[in-house]
């Protein structure tokens, strides 16, 4: 007589064919190195490319080398300061993102798609630099830039999340670690959130709270 199959042993074996698919589609760092390796290299190759775009906005005008070096430099200042924080806040992301991604113990397709979303973000800055570079003195340029680097600091954050939630963290990140990551990143998104509306009032002088955090970041994971 042929058994028959109860509703519980069916939600059973749909369960675990579910786990099944599930887990053949997870990138296990450990399992598949290579696959892996490519997000890691994606990423990498993103940031280098921001950083290099970076230095083009920094190139002379038409005929500059016929006219006093020092006064074009100096007409460049603007320039070269978008240049510095734009170089701070892309190499902070760089080391953010590395130590991020060294965290985890895989990835699945949502986590990927997020993490693209967060490299479209990046390759911005070189844009928003430049917005910032010709606009010196518009409240606007600031305000742009914040927005770009909450976004960054935010998706990095839910990434962060999405992550502990799936058990896609490795075993060695404790829950202190844990919430110790989840405060800074709340508190990096919250800081240029808020100096948005701060940089209407008073302007330029914004850069000077931005500078501060991503040597308060390297404080903090040095204690993680």
């Amino acid at each position: 007589m042929a058994k028959k199959n109860t509703p519980h042993k069916a939600e059973e074996k749909s369960g675990k064919k579910t786990a099944a698919m599930s887990a053949a589609k997870l990138i296990d760092r450990d399992l598949k190195p290579i696959e892996f390796g490519r997000i890691v290299a994606l990423s990498d190759g993103v940031f280098a490319i921001a950083l290099t775009l970076l230095v083009l906005d920094l190139a002379l005008p038409i005929g500059a080398a016929g006219g006093d070096l020092f006064q074009e430099l100096i007409a460049r200042q603007a320039h070269f300061g978008a240049f510095a924080i734009s170089l701070l806040f892309v190499g902070s992301a760089w080391w953010s993102h590395h130590h991020l991604f060294s965290m985890l113990q895989g990835v699945n397709g949502l986590l990927t798609a997020m993490n693209i979303f967060y490299l479209g973000l990046v390759a911005l800055l070189p844009f928003v630099q430049g917005v910032l570079a010709a606009y010196p003195a518009e409240p606007l340029s600031y305000a742009v830039f914040a927005a770009v680097l909450a976004a960054i600091g935010t998706i990095d954050l839910v990434i962060f999340m999405y992550a502990r939630s799936r058990g896609l963290l490795r075993s060695y990140v404790t829950e202190r670690m844990s919430r110790i990551e989840i405060l800074a990143s709340a508190a990096f998104s919250l800081t240029f959130l808020f100096s948005i509306p701060l940089a209407y009032l008073i302007g330029p002088y914004v850069v000077l709270i931005w500078i501060v955090w991503p040597f308060v970041g390297l404080w903090i994971w040095e204690k993680l």
